[in-house]
């Protein structure tokens, strides 16, 4: 990545993601801007690493892989987004995910090595990452890989929709969703079929919001 010395681009990317609410002192003496490329590696698995990110644009996918050596997705984020990296650096477990980019795009960062002891005893920054923390938890927990595969996938293009478009790269989503391209292309196939989608220049557009959002919660069956 590339540290870019532009304070006051720097000072409208603290604002954006709104930082100064996530600690009870003033962040702008400790913050760092950055800029990646896409396949970039933010975090590594087993690789400590210098600094906590907050994504200010861009898209970026957190992965790990199973005993058979198998990528399994974990989270994705584009936009705004959370913390990433507070468990492996902030208690200096290593890293049990990757944290790699999908685009370029640009993160706020914060060394740990330099202002960590400042980050452990912040109260207000300690709570905020206990609830993304809970809040991570309770999303995989509600949406597992017990659910059918068009349940999880009806709640990932509500989640990942704009302007009730869904341009998401299917390779990955599928990946996401913990299952094969095949099946998931399948699945929309189905969607297409039945009148909830329909294919578009750019992705799938959303023709049935309430057919999707009845999916998503298990009160609509697909017959595949």
């Amino acid at each position: 990545m590339k540290r870019l010395n532009q304070p006051s681009l720097l000072a409208d990317h603290v604002r954006k993601c709104r930082m100064q609410q996530v600690f009870s002192f003033d962040v702008s003496s400790i913050v760092e801007l950055f800029s990646f490329r896409r396949g970039e590696f933010l975090v590594e698995i087993g690789v400590p690493s210098e600094y906590i990110y907050f994504l200010t644009s861009g898209e970026i996918l957190v992965y790990t892989y199973t005993v058979s050596e198998r990528l399994h997705s974990r989270d994705y984020y584009h936009g705004l987004s959370p913390v990433i990296g507070e468990v492996s650096i902030l208690w200096g477990k290593p890293p049990s995910s990757t944290v790699q980019s999908l685009t370029k795009g640009t993160c706020v960062g914060i060394s740990v090595s330099q202002h960590g002891a400042k980050l452990l005893n912040d109260n207000c920054f300690l709570r905020y990452v206990c609830q993304t923390m809970s809040e991570r938890l309770y999303t995989s927990g509600f949406m597992t890989s017990l659910d059918p595969v068009e349940v999880r996938l009806a709640a990932f293009i509500i989640a990942n929709s704009n302007n009730d478009l869904f341009s998401f790269k299917l390779s990955t989503c599928a990946d996401l969703l913990d299952t094969s391209y095949r099946h998931l292309f399948r699945v929309i196939s189905k969607l297409s079929s039945v009148g909830i989608l329909k294919k578009a220049e750019n992705g799938y557009q959303i023709l049935n919001n309430d057919a999707l959002l009845q999916l998503s919660q298990g009160k609509l069956e697909l017959d595949m």
